[in-house]
């Protein structure tokens, strides 16, 4: 029994010493795998990034082309005059450039001023860049040619070919080429000295019939090659001495600096599970730990000490923190209900009237909400209507929005105009404004007997108006600064006709502005497409249509914002 254990215990031993070099394997493997990753995606980013400035300094280049010509003048003419001579030649000569018969009909282009002058000024541009062949060529989009128009002698020993010079490029290369999303376009061709050239070009103008006039500018792809794969050396280079460097610093500190102290870390662990489990008190199982490693795992030991207190501290304070959100959580609900009674109960507002009909709803995006609507009888024959959006969310706001409900609604009930109620709210919001808050407001009356609307709009989404036979639509009214932002602010009065069967719809950003997960908003569109499914519908079922058509499109997006209504039918006495 004894040689048993002592086997056993000689084997645990083996197999923990064997940390070291499993860690020196690991961080070998590691370190090769990094500069093999890191090499591989160095080289093409900087492939791709060479690519990319090469290709920005090429419209710019050929944005110089283009320049250089239009300060010579009189390009598109001659153009134009090289493309009517090419039409013009019969098609068993033209297959021919190289013939004197076909190179006959361009001499004249060869020795004429302009040729001579535009040829300077773009020897004179590529000498100064030092950079790629540089030319102008027109491209036939039904036969697929690519014509010649200005070619220079080249100063970097380029191909130089002359005016009506044409060859044949492939159909792939023409719509590269041509099509380009922003002008210009590129594609990658095959020289006769099988040096590969990256070919980019720029519309000059309109296409002419079927030809594309561009601007065109070629450069060897192999520099950009050559240029690629010497950074890439250098770079794989000092990424592997410094990797040795690491490895062989890393296998030191593996030896004295590792093994021991986590194995001390893991069995206070095992210990203090263990004291956990049986009941028992667990202090000290971290606090005795011996570790002097001056480093991450000797302050690992005593973050673990200072877990081991804390926790202690944690469980007794636990009970009362869960009191404390419990009775928050009941403050809360009160707010709720509060909040909702100060709101008026549409569907038991008006029991005895039959000139209008309404109906409002308040979906907070939290507990409480900063948004609210309001409507009340000024006298027998004037309705007050109102809805607003406070900013901000939660207590504050919904503070803030009860006091505003009240301010709007004690003017509206003293017989000011719209215009005045909103200037006289935001003069007395503005005056005990100490949290700076604001909040957009629409407020309307409704004149009972003629169906006349009178309205001022504080920085409120617009109104929507609702026809029986034209269907619903924006009212685009004039808004005014929100309350509660600067005081003396002047509001705009408007004036519209509700017919019998007419219905005014009201509503917060937060129906608009509605997100679903792949960020897209609700929007006004949407809005007016279900009114109008549901212009014949009861004031409930529109505003009900509405709230179920925003939750079909946000799903299982969270809510964001309040989500506020009303609306109105004027009947008509």
């Amino acid at each position: 029994m004894f040689r048993k254990n002592s086997q056993e215990n000689a084997q645990k031993k083996t197999k923990r010493k064997s940390l070291t070099k499993s860690m020196q394997r690991l961080v070998l493997i590691v370190a090769l795998v990094i500069l093999v990753t890191a090499s591989i995606l160095n080289l093409i980013a900087s492939r791709i990034q060479f690519a990319s400035m090469f290709e920005i300094n090429s419209v710019q280049m050929i944005n110089s082309m283009k320049a250089v010509m239009g300060m010579l003048g009189g390009f598109d003419e001659y153009a134009r005059d090289v493309l009517e001579t090419w039409e013009s030649i019969p098609e068993k000569i033209r297959e021919k450039p190289e013939s004197p018969e076909y190179r006959a009909y361009f001499e004249q282009y060869e020795t004429c001023d302009f040729v001579k002058n535009a040829a300077e000024a773009l020897e004179k541009l590529q000498f100064s860049l030092s950079m790629g062949d540089m030319y102008f060529a027109a491209v036939d989009q039904e036969s697929g040619r690519m014509i010649y128009l200005l070619d220079p002698d080249g100063v970097f020993s380029y191909w130089h070919y002359p005016v009506g010079w044409w060859e044949q490029m492939t159909d792939q290369h023409v719509k590269e080429l041509v099509s380009g999303e922003e002008g210009y376009g590129y594609y990658t061709k095959q020289s006769d000295d099988a040096i590969t050239l990256r070919e980019y070009g720029m519309r000059m103008q309109d296409d002419v019939g079927p030809y594309c006039i561009l601007a065109m500018y070629d450069f060897p792809t192999v520099i950009s090659v050559v240029t690629t794969a010497l950074f890439a050396v250098a770079y794989i280079v000092i990424l592997s001495i410094l990797i040795v460097v690491i490895i062989l610093i890393t296998r030191r500190k593996i030896k004295n600096r590792l093994v021991r102290p986590i194995n001390s870390i893991m069995s206070a662990a095992e210990t203090y599970v263990e004291k956990k489990k049986n009941g028992e008190g667990a202090a000290g199982c971290f606090a005795d730990l011996d570790i002097h490693t001056r480093d991450e795992l000797e302050e690992l030991g005593d973050v673990m000490a200072h877990m081991e207190k804390d926790i202690g501290i944690y469980e007794k304070d636990l009970a009362d923190v869960a009191a404390k959100q419990a009775a928050m959580r009941t403050e809360l609900s009160v707010a709720t209900g509060i909040q909702a009674h100060m709101l008026p109960d549409a569907e038991a507002a008006f029991p005895d009237r039959s000139d209008f009909s309404i109906y409002a709803s308040m979906n907070p995006a939290r507990e409480v909400g900063g948004d609210f609507y309001d409507f009340f009888l000024i006298d027998e024959d004037h309705l007050g209507l109102t809805i607003a959006d406070v900013s901000g969310k939660g207590i504050p706001a919904a503070l803030f929005m009860m006091s505003s409900m009240i301010i709007i609604n004690n003017y509206a009930t003293l017989g000011f105009s719209p215009k005045e109620v909103l200037e006289k709210a935001n003069t007395r919001i503005c005056n005990s404004n100490v949290l700076d808050m604001f909040v957009t407001v629409w407020f309307g009356i409704l004149d009972l007997k003629t169906g006349e609307v009178k309205a001022a709009n504080a920085g409120h989404e617009y109104p929507v108006y609702g026809n029986l036979e034209k269907g619903f639509e924006l009212i685009h009214d004039k808004h005014g600064l929100v309350i509660g932002a600067m005081e003396g602010t002047r509001y705009r009065e408007y004036s519209f006709q509700l017919e019998r069967g007419d219905t005014l719809y009201l509503y917060t950003d937060g129906v608009a502005e509605a997100t679903n997960d792949r960020e897209e908003l609700y929007g006004t569109e949407r809005l007016i497409s279900v009114l109008n499914g549901k212009k014949d519908s009861g004031v409930k079922e529109i505003c009900v249509s509405v709230k179920e058509d925003i939750d079909r499109f946000v799903q299982d997006a969270p809510q964001f914002d309040d989500i506020t209504m009303l609306c109105i039918r004027y009947h008509g006495r």
